[in-house]
């Protein structure tokens, strides 16, 4: 089975060192999505790690040159220079439907899980860096809280209008970026420690989203939010980041 989910991955260049259109993690967004290509590069690595254990030295050559071509050209469709923010990762390039603002314009909290745990671009990169540097712009945050939302100006709220607030599991992937950026070596101790406890009910859940002062919002138990709490508390006692996919 993930060797027929490689063989289509292999089978999905656009013909230009690319994997093609598709959606974006938040089932928004059809276009080069950030987040869904680097998913896809740590997919082609991993599965060249499962063919090299059965012996299919080939195999796991090829997807291993795919996953190569695809991170060459990964800034030059997702970072761009003088976007809503300034330069960063957006949501997609070339995206079917734009939004407002557009997705090929905003900062998107997924494109820091081209870091952690997709493994595609390093933290201490000069892009990933610009990225989350702008997470901390309250137009893209919680005005009164220490949680960044998916993106700046997100409607997806009961009212079907923007909101001030943020969502936990989108804070948990830029503090990792932060920690391991030295943008904030305690964002991940402090996120686990302090920030995460705020925005709990009562039974000590984690919602999807809180307000801007990092009361919940709505739905909880998330169990995403729930799941990277998790894995940051993992990371935190180990001192680097737990569950990274393989490398180049």
């Amino acid at each position: 089975m993930s060797k027929q989910a490689a063989e289509f991955l292999l089978g999905y260049d656009n013909g230009y060192g690319f994997p093609k259109k598709h959606q974006d993690p938040w089932e928004e967004i059809w276009g080069y999505s950030t987040e869904g290509t680097a998913a896809a590069i740590a997919g082609l690595r991993a599965m060249a790690e499962l063919a090299d254990a059965n012996g299919e030295t080939a195999f796991a050559d090829d997807c291993r040159s795919k996953a190569d071509t695809w991170e060459s050209n990964f800034d030059a469709y997702c970072y761009k220079t003088d976007a809503y923010l300034g330069d960063h990762y957006v949501t997609a390039d070339s995206p079917e439907y734009t939004g407002s603002p557009p997705a090929d314009q905003r900062p998107d909290a997924a494109a820091f899980m081209a870091y952690w745990p997709w493994n595609v671009k390093a933290a201490t990169s000069a892009e990933m860096k610009s990225t989350v540097r702008k997470a901390d712009d309250n137009r893209w945050k919680a005005d009164n809280s220490p949680c960044a939302g998916r993106y700046p100006e997100d409607d997806y709220t009961p009212s079907g209008t923007a909101e001030d607030g943020g969502w936990p599991l989108c804070e948990a992937y830029a503090d990792v970026v932060r920690w391991q950026s030295g943008v904030d070596s305690s964002a991940v101790s402090d996120y686990v420690f302090d920030h995460a406890e705020t925005w709990t009910t009562a039974a000590g859940l984690l919602p999807e989203r809180v307000d801007g002062d990092g009361d919940v919002r709505w739905n909880s138990n998330l169990q995403w939010s729930q799941a990277m709490y998790l894995l940051l508390v993992e990371s935190d006692q180990r001192g680097t980041p737990f569950g990274l996919a393989p490398s180049s």
